[in-house]
């Protein structure tokens, strides 16, 4: 029987958070759910929690584990501190606004079964006119259309109005918590703000235990 290829971008990736995104996979498929969310948004209460980080290991698992692929999109739109625009590589946000067709766009990665795409650079004026444009909601319909798995990367939802008006494109989400950073009155605010939609889970970014590294094997962080 021929293996599944292993990616190399797991290589890169923290053996605690892969176990970790493992396991959350692996708890939603013991429930009554067979398949994994085809659209997946993956958000947080406050800027800086890890979603980014988070949500594109959870793709390359997802795309290397159940075999699939997956479209990881950044629907965050990258501001520098003082306000600046991040420069970036092309992206989503060149779609919305007509400079380059979608296929331009697309990034390859070290696994064929894993696409990226960028936010692209959008002025401040613009993010939360795109956020809220029928485009957006048509560019992710076409990438449903050739990607089983969708990962949105989605804005905290608690800093804004956009990372909102976004999640209505996902099925379900996962909360980024990052430990000691998060009060529980802002992950109860974000999760009244969710209720909507279902629920992945929680991931709990940064978790330092006490415990002996000799059992820390017993635990799953």
């Amino acid at each position: 029987m021929p293996t599944m290829p292993t990616s190399p971008l797991l290589e890169d990736i923290p053996i605690a958070l892969v176990e970790s995104l493992r396991y959350l996979i692996a708890r939603f498929q013991l429930g009554d759910h067979s398949d994994f969310p085809p659209r997946l948004a993956v958000t947080s209460a406050l800027h800086g929690e890890g979603v980014t980080t988070i949500s594109r290991s959870l793709a390359a698992i997802v795309a290397n584990d159940l075999g699939v692929e997956t479209c990881w999109i950044d629907l965050s739109w990258r501001v520098a501190r003082g306000g600046g625009d991040v420069p970036g590589p092309p992206g989503l946000a060149d779609v919305l606004a007509g400079r380059l067709e979608l296929d331009k766009v697309l990034r390859s990665t070290g696994d064929s079964r894993l696409t990226l795409l960028h936010s692209g650079t959008v002025a401040p004026g613009q993010r939360e006119a795109f956020s809220r444009s029928p485009l957006l909601g048509d560019v992710i319909d076409q990438l449903a259309m050739r990607f089983p798995t969708i990962i949105l990367d989605t804005p905290p939802v608690l800093a804004g109005s956009a990372g909102i008006g976004q999640l209505r494109h996902a099925e379900s989400y996962m909360l980024v918590v990052r430990h000691g950073v998060t009060s529980v009155q802002q992950v109860r605010a974000a999760a009244d703000q969710l209720h909507a939609i279902p629920s992945l889970g929680v991931i709990l970014n940064q978790y330092k235990s006490n415990i002996p590294k000799r059992l820390t094997h017993f635990f799953v962080p």
